[in-house]
Formats: structure tokens, sequence, C-alpha cells
């Protein structure tokens, strides 16, 4: 393996990848195999998709179905393209060949080149191909790489590949034909009746949407004629409705069926363990909340209206079929868009830079501000599983946090610099009036304005605080992670934190768990300390020392989350279940550090308790005993019946 620019892990393949077929931007009319159908579905503002699965044995289906081809050799010692690489080579001579007479753009394109889509077709053999399932069971999630589930999901395409040449640049399709069964047991559209009878809420955990002949309808009520629409039948206290905003099921469902209306079910990973150990993998490796919602549309049929998303999206198909149509990115100010769209009509976005039918196994890759819609085809039902992530996860998000906090630092170390009057009547230069001037005196005294703020901004940029910022996004994303799936067995009762002793071995109960961080200290800050003991007082304060020092070594941890509460925005805000800032977080004088940091650094063996540098040992025991009895920490090794805490 080898690292990245980025610090990912990449894997890189023992065997080359075969080559592929010419890239094609239209692929609708490609044949499937017998039995193949379906639909898809396309996301909307602030919204993600998901979808369902069939339920047949995995390996066997896919290993009858395949035909074994040979592979393709290279000379000793030449390393064969990858598909990417041979695809993007093919795009680059096709877009220096001549253009045609009066040929019009299909789109911009990015910065660093063009946004052409990568189509792959995966030709892996049976004994190749990985069960997710395999990758999603307690000890996998704990102990194997994440960046192997993400290889799964975008395989044949590697990592690398996917970082470096497709990643905020490009959608990327991967066709698998002989790998229809792919997604077996993630979802299903019975599932999906199952969760109906859960009283989903309007909005917030179910949608139902139409789009037909150009027009999008949102039909988040239980209205059942016109008539009750219009005498306001259907709302809180009536027969039509449990409760205020509460779905009523065969309302629901009988609008899929008869009516040709679209569900898109918001999160689902909050009620089904399939979801969410598939996000929890995939949340460790992209390092930023990461959610899905699925998509079960009526055959022939369109849910929702062109547009584009404020998030990366993945779509996997589960069941049945459908025609997904992609756009390129109008002009700049759609190029990766921190911000969704609202609808666009038919004639507003060009033609499509990829439009290809999408079948049970298929996925897509769509950077944010990409413009897609999609209509399930055929004469069954499209059911898909959208996974989204890196939502505000941008380097403009991390210098809007960063800057103000850089300009306070900056102007505290040299405040005769940033605290100088401005020029004296620097408006008779300066301002909207004056920007087209042709006067050399006034364009001499704009240079030298705008040279004197480029100073001050390189001055202030010296002082961006960005370890302290990535702490503060690593410690937002704990606090809204999915908590680790399945019961934590070894650590099941915070009673063995009374047990801890010097001998004991300690590791992180799941990796990447909590994130160490300096907070300020305050008699009101919401977090536990560690009392009594051995001398650490509350709020951090260290009576054993004359440190001055009022800041705090925090541990921010997502041990103490409910997966019911993962991605549900202002509805959870309002629960009372909700684990307050208190629940997530420890504070430990800032001696402590270097302690934490060997304790975290540890890795899957873990560390005795003896051996924390820079502690006493019944200060290296407390703050094991907190950590284990938040869940945090678990005990690794059994804890002697003689040994002794001294």
């Amino acid at each position: 393996s080898t690292q990245s620019t980025w610090g990912v892990w990449v894997i890189e393949r023992s065997h080359p990848i075969p080559p592929i077929q010419q890239n094609k931007k239209k692929m609708s009319g490609r044949k499937r195999p017998r039995g193949a159908s379906g639909g898809g579905e396309h996301e909307q503002q602030h919204e993600q998709e998901s979808a369902a699965l069939p339920s047949s044995s995995f390996r066997e289906d896919t290993e009858q179905r395949v035909v074994r081809r040979k592979k393709k050799k290279s000379q000793e010692g030449r390393r064969q393209k990858t598909k990417v690489e041979q695809q993007l080579e093919g795009l680059e001579a096709e877009a220096s060949s001549p253009p045609e007479p009066n040929q019009v753009p299909s789109g911009p394109v990015l910065p660093d080149g063009d946004c052409e889509p990568v189509v792959l077709e995966d030709e892996r053999l049976p004994h190749e191909v990985v069960d997710v399932h395999s990758l999603l069971t307690d000890a996998a999630l704990r102990e194997r790489e994440p960046i192997e589930l993400f290889q799964w999901l975008i395989a044949p395409c590697t990592v690398q590949d996917f970082l470096s040449q497709i990643w905020d640049k490009r959608p990327l399709y991967i066709s698998r034909n002989s790998y229809q069964n792919y997604f077996a047991g993630l979802h299903s559209i019975a599932d999906v009746k199952a969760l109906l009878d859960r009283n989903l809420r309007y909005t917030t955990e179910l949608d139902v949407r139409r789009y037909l002949n150009g027009v999008a309808e949102n039909l988040n009520f239980n209205h059942t004629s016109a008539s009750d629409a219009t005498s306001g039948a259907g709302e809180a206290g009536s027969s039509n409705t449990r409760s205020s905003g509460v779905a009523d099921a065969e309302v629901v469902w009988r609008r899929y069926t008869d009516e040709g209306c679209s569900l898109r079910v918001l999160h689902p990973q909050r009620w089904l363990q399939p979801l969410h150990r598939l996000l929890a993998g995939l949340e460790r490796f992209w390092c930023t909340p990461t959610g899905c919602n699925v998509y079960l549309t009526p055959a022939a049929a369109q849910g929702f209206p062109p547009h584009f998303d404020d998030i990366d999206a993945f779509v996997l198909q589960l069941e049945g079929s459908k025609l997904w149509r992609i756009y390129a990115p109008r002009d700049n100010s759609e190029v990766l868009s921190r911000f969704a769209s609202g609808a666009f009509n038919q004639n507003e976005h060009g033609d499509p830079i990829l439009e290809v039918e999408v079948s049970p196994g298929d996925v897509i890759y769509m950077p944010r501000g990409f413009v897609h819609q999609a209509q399930s085809v055929g004469d069954r039902p499209s059911f898909h599983l959208t996974v989204s992530t890196n939502h505000l996860n941008t380097w403009t998000d991390l210098l809007e946090v960063a800057l103000p906090q850089a300009l306070r630092l900056a102007e505290e170390a040299v405040p005769a610099l940033l605290r100088r009057s401005l020029p004296l009547g620097c408006h008779r230069f300066m301002g909207v009036e004056h920007e087209n001037t042709n006067e050399p005196d006034l364009l001499q005294a704009r240079e030298r304005f705008a040279e004197h703020v480029s100073e001050l901004l390189s001055v202030v940029a010296d002082h961006l605080p960005l370890d302290s910022t990535v702490d503060e996004f690593v410690s937002s994303f704990l606090r809204e992670r999915l908590p680790p799936p399945g019961p934590l067995s070894h650590h099941e009762s915070s009673t063995a934190a009374t047990a801890i002793t010097a001998h004991t071995n300690v590791a992180l109960s799941f990796p990447e768990c909590a994130r160490l961080v300096i907070t300020a200290s305050s008699s009101s800050a919401p977090s536990r300390s560690v009392r009594g003991g051995c001398g650490i007082g509350a709020n951090c304060q260290d009576p054993s020392t004359d440190d001055a020092d009022p800041r705090c070594a925090t541990v921010v941890h997502m041990m103490n989350n409910n997966a019911l509460h993962h991605q549900s925005g202002s509805a959870a805000a309002a629960s009372a279940e909700l684990p307050s800032e208190e629940d997530q977080t420890l504070s430990f004088p800032l001696r402590y550090v270097p302690a934490l940091t060997a304790l975290f650094a540890s890795g899957p063996a873990g560390i005795k308790v003896r051996s924390l540098p820079g502690l006493k040992s019944c200060e290296s025991v407390a703050l094991c005993s907190a950590l284990v009895g938040a869940r945090v920490l678990c005990v690794t090794t059994p804890i002697p019946a003689t040994a002794s805490s001294s």
C-alpha cells in the first residue's frame, strides 16, 4: 500500500485491470442480461437518495452467470494502465482533435480540466469480488481499514484513480451486468413497506413526490381527495391522519401504486442495521458525516425535476432500472456548489454529458453541482439508494472558521500594525466611483492601498489556527457521527471501570471514536472532569501544580450518540433524547496531553495503563477508568485478580 498526498492509504491492486471499452456518453440502449429490470432516482435540494436490493445468494448467483475471461498478461516489469487512465487518455485525445464546424460546447469545464464522465464495466472474475457483508461485521468494522469498504463500492475503479482523477472532477458510472446482486441484503422494497408502519413523519423522514409533464408536485399530506384538501380535512385531529405531520401508510402506498408518486425515505440507516453498518464504515473513510436516502419509483415515472445537490452522491441501484441524465455545471457558480439548487426547466441545462440506463448492481458517482434527473424504465418499479457525503466540507468552509480567528490572533500579536488608523481621506481614491479612474495620482494611491492590504493579509495568514480549526471540524463530525453498530460486548457495562489497575491493557473501543482537542477552561464548561482521588478537581483545575494555563485537554467522543438522530436535523434538535455536549466530552488538566496522545496512538493492540507517560500511577488509573466508564476505551486483556494499582 502507499500513502497519498492527503494521508489516505491507497491499496494497490496485485494484478492489472483488464482494458475497457471506449467511453460512450449515451448508453441507454445497451443490452442487459435476461431478467434485468428496475429503476433509479435522483436527489433534490439539501436531500439525498437510497435504494433496496434483492435477497439471493451472492456468491452462487454471480459464479453461475459470469463467463470466465482470460486475464491479459502485461509484459514483465511493466505496469498495465488502469481502466480510468486508459479512458482519460482517450478523452484527452478526443479533446485535442479539431472541433466540428459550428460545434457548441456541452458545458463548462472544471478549473483543472474537463468534466467528461468515466464509464467502466466490471469485468472481474467471481473470486475477485468481495461480499460486502464480510466487510460489515462487528470485527471487520473495527479491525479492517475503511478503504476496503470504499474499494468494494467503486470496484473495479481503484481508490487511487478515484481520488486523483474523478473525485470533485467528473461523474463515474460503473456497470455490473454480471453482478446484479452486488447490493443484495442492504435494503429492499419490503423494508420500505415496513418502515411506513413506523409512523414516519412527512418531510423529515418521508417525501412523496411526482414530476409529470414538467410539473413538480409535493404530496406530503394525507388528504384523500381534492375536496379534502380544499376543506382542510387531513389536518391535525382529523380522521385522515394519525397526528400532525405523520404519514398515513395506506395513503402513501396508494399514491405510489395508483398515482405514480415516488417515495423517498430519508436516512433509513436510523432504523436498518445493514445501512447503519454501511454508513458507519463509509464515515470512517470520508471522515465527515455521511448519510443516505432510498428512492422507490413506480414503473415509467419520475419523482423529481432536474436539479443539482450540495453533496457528493453515490447512487446504488438495488432493484429495477432507471434512465439517468447528468449535465455539466452551467457556469463557475455551480462548480462544486456548496448549496443545492431549485428545480430547473427542461430547457435550462443543455445536453447531458451522460445518459445511461442503470440496472441492479450499477453505481453512479456525481460531484456537487452536476444537474441530474432520472426516470424509471420498463414495467417494473425502480429502487435505489443514494449515499451522500462531503456536505459543507470544503476549503471555503474551513477558511470561514479559520480566518476570523486568524484576524483576532494577528491583532493581538501585532496591535500596532492592525489597529492603525486607515489612511486619511482614503475615500477620495477608493470606492466604486474611483475603480475606473485614469488619474495618475489616484492610481498610485490605490496601488499603495492594495499593496498594504496584501501585506496585512499575509500577517493574518501567518496566524491561521489550522490545527484547532481542523479539530473543530472533527469534533463536530464526532458529535454527529453514527455510533458503533451492534453490541459493544467487551464493555457493555461501565462497572469495568472500577476494576482498572496499573496492569490493565486498554484500547479505543472503536477506531477514531474520540479526538483530543484543547479547549478553554470555564466553570460553566459543559464537560465532565475527572475528580477526586488523585488531586484532579472540577473544570480542569489542577491543584497539584501552579500552572496558570486556563486551557483543558478535552476528549470529544461519539460513544453516546444515538443512531435514531443521525442526519435528522431540526427534528432531532427538538428531542430531549439527544445527547448533550456533556455526554460527548471529558476534560482533563493540560498536562494529561502526553498520556492521552499515547492512548489514542496505541492502535488495536492498546497500551498498559502503567505505560502512560507523564502521570502518576493513580492518575493513569483514574484517567483510564474515566474513559472506560464513558466507553471510549475498552479493556483488551483480562484483569489479574491480584493486581495492584500502585
